[in-house]
């Protein structure tokens, strides 16, 4: 069984909370959060990351397209 990563999940979860934030000052929080994130991972774990935030965007617009 895999063990998930939780440093790579709440890098993922930071990657999507920054594109549902319009406030400059959540931004900048979020930002840094994301920041201090990615120097705890390496390469591929953030490559993964952000693989994964793609494919949850997807995943959502399929699911809004077949309602």
């Amino acid at each position: 069984m895999h063990k998930t990563n939780e440093k790579i999940v709440h890098l993922i979860n930071g990657l999507m909370a920054l594109d549902c934030v319009d406030d400059k000052k959540d931004k900048q929080y979020i930002e840094n959060a994301i920041y201090k994130s990615k120097k705890e991972l390496n390469i591929q774990e953030i490559i993964t990351a952000y693989h994964a935030k793609e494919y949850v965007l997807q995943y959502l617009e399929y699911l809004k397209r077949i309602k």
